[in-house]
């Protein structure tokens, strides 16, 4: 029988309530209901734990690194998006125009890395019926491209393509739709009943949809 993955505890016994986790080259940055934001780095006599308190006044709901243009990480703690150079995790940056993305609920990161194609890094903020979009041209903050109106909260989102993206796709309370970024055209995909959808782009090109 093919087993695919193993599983190993690399960190027992963590005194904090974990909300969300992320990747950055050799380390995992966890967020925690807390604020406090621990980074695991992995030497051959164990796990090294870094905490680093008041990360954030609230709880970190949702972390993501991007790496095309500069080492950022991007966080979201009390309907704010914030950027953060990793070698400074301390210091916040806040995204231009964050009046409009106050109150955000998700954001979701599309970003091409490959030799082959050209760089590029965008960001999706949902804001209750809104969608900002950003993207990096060059090391430094993201510029904001514009501002999309949709007819419900998003409750999920994730890009989809490869090198620039201009599809987007929505998971709402009952469907999910697909959002021409150029366009601004939103198209309705399926029903799903009274439930939302989660959403994940894979490497093979293809959306996959679970019922929450």
């Amino acid at each position: 029988m093919l087993e695919a993955f193993h599983s190993k505890e690399i960190y027992g016994n963590v005194p904090l309530q974990i909300e969300c986790i992320c990747t950055f080259s050799d380390f995992l940055l966890v967020g925690t209901r807390q604020g406090t934001l621990l980074l695991l780095s992995f030497k051959s006599t164990g796990t090294e734990v870094k905490t680093i308190k008041l990360f954030a006044k609230k709880a970190i709901t949702q972390l993501a690194a991007v790496t095309v243009f500069s080492n950022q990480l991007v966080s979201l703690s009390d309907g704010q998006v914030t950027l953060h150079e990793v070698n400074t995790l301390q210091s916040s940056i806040q995204l231009p125009g964050t009046t409009l993305t106050s109150g955000a609920s998700l954001f979701c990161i599309h970003q091409s890395t490959a030799e082959n194609e050209e760089k590029s890094a965008q960001l999706a903020v949902a804001c209750r019926k809104k969608v900002t979009l950003y993207h990096w041209v060059k090391k430094g903050l993201p510029q904001e491209v514009k501002e999309v109106n949709v007819y419900d909260v998003p409750r999920a989102m994730v890009f989809s393509g490869k090198g620039y993206s201009d599809q987007l796709y929505l998971g709402f309370k009952g469907k999910y739709a697909r959002l021409h970024t150029t366009s601004e055209q939103l198209k309705e995909l399926i029903c799903t009943g009274n439930y939302w959808v989660k959403l994940k782009f894979s490497a093979l090109g293809k959306i996959s949809a679970s019922k929450q």
